[in-house]
């Protein structure tokens, strides 16, 4: 009798267990549907544009790419390696004949372009500008170009179908685009920017610099102005800076290079060492002409390497001239 009655609980006990492991296993399927609908809500209520950003996750990417896709790309027109400037000589006693005057001696010297300088050695303007008299509520000094006079000469080039290009030192002052806008307002074509010669080794920051400069005098002249920044013939021969120079070349119609200093056989030289930057580049010499003599071998030099642009920034003194101011 004992014999059967353990063998009964045992049989029962047994019973139990497994209805219990059931009963178990159907909560936790039921509890699993529960869940994997409540998320399954979830998923479906999240916001289209909040799936475009997680689909935009992946490999992290230079925080300047998107920017550099986007910005703005200055056109380069190969005609610009054929611009070739003479000094536009301008005075503070000249008047609208000598104006026109001093233009068609250009013409008549062989050049397609006059060179107008905006600042002197010092950075200072050469000419008396409205924009800056009314910024300042100053007058201008009674020794600067007479503002009528250079646009008389600008017109006059334009007349002759003659580019304008102005040169003019970088600075930090706000006024730097109030004189481009002025400029391309009495008729330039473009602007080439000096002050830069120092930098012969540059990296990404400096580059962002000449652009945030350069972009500030685009918006000013709204992008009718060609740009140019020239450099010393060192930034162009290191191969540190060639793909810095690209990215600058990408921000500006045309490149220059300050050739200044330069007699004749050191011209002839670098010009030979950069002959492909002259191409891919429109690389222009900044050229001083105050020796009539060494503009002549110069301008020889260049001719011989088929290198048609140049831009002088100066002229010999007139006869008789003490160069006094």
């Amino acid at each position: 009798m004992k014999k059967h009655r353990n063998y009964t609980a045992r049989k029962y006990r047994i019973a139990r267990q497994i209805i219990f492991y059931v009963i178990v296993a159907i909560v936790i399927f039921v509890l699993a549907m529960i869940l994997g609908n409540h998320l399954k809500g979830k998923v479906d209520s999240i916001d289209h544009s909040t799936t475009d950003v997680l689909e935009e996750t992946g490999p992290e990417k230079d925080p300047g790419e998107d920017k550099d896709e986007k910005e703005w790309e200055a056109e380069h027109d190969p005609a610009l390696a054929g611009v070739s400037c003479g000094y536009l000589s301008l005075s503070a006693d000249s008047d609208m004949v000598g104006a026109r005057r001093a233009v068609e001696a250009i013409r008549t010297s062989g050049c397609n372009a006059v060179s107008f300088r905006v600042t002197d050695n010092d950075g200072k303007l050469t000419y008396r500008s409205p924009a800056i008299e009314e910024a300042t509520r100053l007058p201008a000094a009674e020794a600067l170009i007479p503002f009528e006079v250079l646009s008389e000469a600008f017109k006059a080039a334009g007349d002759m179908d003659m580019r304008v290009s102005c040169v003019m030192d970088a600075s930090d002052s706000l006024s730097d685009p109030m004189i481009a806008k002025e400029l391309y307002g009495a008729g330039a074509d473009e602007i080439v920017i000096t002050g830069f010669e120092e930098y012969t080794v540059v990296n990404n920051d400096t580059v962002s610099s000449i652009r945030e400069y350069t972009d500030k005098l685009r918006k000013a002249v709204s992008g009718e102005v060609g740009i140019a920044v020239a450099f010393a013939p060192e930034f162009y021969t290191d191969p540190h800076n060639a793909p810095y120079i690209e990215k600058i070349y990408k921000c500006c119609e045309f490149l220059a290079i300050d050739m200044t200093g330069a007699d004749a056989e050191s011209v002839t030289e670098t010009a030979r060492e950069l002959a492909g930057s002259f191409t891919a580049y429109l690389l222009r010499p900044v050229l001083s002409g105050e020796d009539a003599d060494l503009v002549g071998e110069i301008d020889a030099a260049l001719t011989e390497l088929s290198i048609s642009a140049r831009q002088y920034i100066s002229a010999p003194e007139p006869e008789g001239d003490d160069g006094d101011e």
